[in-house]
């Protein structure tokens, strides 16, 4: 990683950022038995199609001024305790809503414009040149397993905490970007699975919802790891 100690000095308390995003939401044998189980995706579905898309659009480049300061974190990487630690650190206050704007969307008013958005590359260039910056990133099949729990299981939503409200939206939003079945209201693991391999080989990636987009489309789209100050 880059390591750059006067920029560090003037941001904020990484290291503490880290231990606070170590939880006790591991997979349970049981679920890492089923991980290992799932098939092999077809290396045509490796073969991603890199190209500007609504999902990764937003994505980056999220920077602070007061902080010279860009953060990026991909959805489903443990982003929520991210943008949360941040906001607690800036205001001194946990975060207290839980109707939208969510805690995410760094630049609602609810953030007093500690964040703005630069979607221009000449800026984003020097900024990631001059100024400091982070990024939060997961393991890939981690973080597709806790997108599946979170947005298209089947089932109750007890066991996994399934959101319930917009699981039959992101299940047929899935299919239809697959070529399959857009009736189904919940996907089963391997279900799931089968559709993003499906997508891969449709060379259609680019165009998944911002839970499943892989992090080479989001965060790395433009830069790669070694262009961040820090990686976690």
């Amino acid at each position: 990683l880059k390591t750059n100690m006067s920029a560090m000095a003037m941001v904020l308390p990484w290291a503490l950022l880290l231990q606070s995003l170590q939880s006790s939401s591991g997979m349970s044998a049981l679920q890492m038995q089923t991980v290992r189980q799932l098939p092999q995706l077809p290396k045509h579905a490796l073969q991603l199609q890199i190209s500007s898309s609504a999902s990764s659009s937003d994505i980056f480049m999220r920077y602070m001024p007061g902080r010279h300061l860009a953060v990026c974190a991909c959805a489903k990487c443990g982003s929520t305790s991210l943008w949360s630690y941040i906001y607690q650190q800036e205001f001194g206050v946990p975060w207290g809503w839980t109707d939208a704007p969510f805690v995410h969307h760094v630049t609602s008013p609810r953030w007093e414009n500690r964040f703005t958005f630069i979607d221009d590359h000449a800026e984003q260039e020097r900024i990631m040149r001059e100024e400091s910056s982070f990024v939060l990133i997961r393991d890939p099949k981690e973080r597709l397993v806790s997108a599946w729990k979170s947005k298209f299981a089947c089932g109750t939503g007890q066991h996994f905490g399934t959101d319930l409200g917009t699981r039959q939206k992101y299940t047929r939003s899935l299919q239809r970007l697959a070529g399959l079945n857009e009736s189904v209201d919940c996907l089963w693991l391997g279900d799931f699975v089968d559709a993003l391999a499906k997508v891969h080989s449709l060379g259609r990636a680019s165009r998944l919802n911002r839970h499943i987009l892989p992090q080479t489309l989001g965060c790395f789209k433009d830069f790669s790891p070694k262009d961040f100050t820090w990686v976690a």
